[in-house]
This record gives structure tokens, C-alpha cells and sequence, in this order.
């Protein structure tokens, strides 16, 4: 028996670790950036629109503690990293989301939500 998600209707928001040290940028927020992927087995993958309006996914491996898990992967879609760029993020289960905490530059980190469906399948 194996699991799977689908993952949707999300929403972001960009969080400063210190508002007063940098201008704000104008970013994709809220559910403008329209995630969209799947959870199978330990591999995560998404389709979204990135914090510059860009076109982007992410595509990587879950590592899981029970509710609390670990994704390491490859970002694609961003300036300047033609072959995709490294990401590390911390995610925990809800009962109707899964929460992402996201690493960001400029002393900040993206505080994700996204919706998810549980399916199981047999071989």
C-alpha cells in the first residue's frame, strides 16, 4: 500500500527576520502564486508562480518524522540559475495543509500553506 497528496490552493507570505534593515520588495504573496504538485511515496514535486512572477517548480525528496518533514531539492525558474537552484525546507503536516517554512535571501523566509488530499494505491 502506498501513499500519495496532491497538493493545492496554496498561500504564501514573505517573513523578515528584520523589517528595519531592507526596502520592501514587491513579491508574489497571498494565493497569487498558484502551487499545484503532488507528494508520491518521498518525492515532492510543485508547479508555481515565484515570488518575481516567474514561472517555477520544485522538485526534490521528503525525508519524513511522522508529521514533521524534510525536503531537499532543486528549485527551477529563478534568474541566474539556469540549472536550478538548492532548497531546503522544513515542513509539518496538518490535517488539511501542509505548512513550509523556506530558507529565503535578505534575512527572510517564506512561510507556505498548501492544501493536500491523502490517497493510497496498491501496486
Amino acid at each position: 500500500m502506498y501513499k500519495y497528496f496532491t497538493l493545492y490552493e496554496s498561500h504564501v507570505k514573505h517573513v523578515k527576520y528584520a523589517p528595519w534593515k531592507r526596502v520592501d520588495i514587491p513579491y508574489v504573496e497571498n494565493l497569487d502564486n498558484r502551487a499545484k504538485g503532488t507528494v508520491i511515496e518521498d518525492v515532492f514535486v510543485v508547479n508555481f508562480t515565484n515570488s518575481h512572477g516567474n514561472e517555477g517548480s520544485v522538485i526534490g525528496n521528503i525525508f519524513r518524522f511522522w508529521r514533521v518533514w524534510f525536503l531537499f531539492g532543486k528549485a527551477f525558474g529563478y534568474q541566474g540559475y539556469p540549472g536550478g537552484r538548492n532548497v531546503v525546507a522544513i515542513l509539518w503536516r496538518g490535517k488539511e495543509f501542509l505548512h513550509l517554512r523556506v530558507p529565503g535571501p535578505a534575512s527572510e523566509y517564506l512561510a507556505i500553506r498548501i492544501r493536500h488530499k491523502e490517497y493510497e494505491y496498491d501496486d
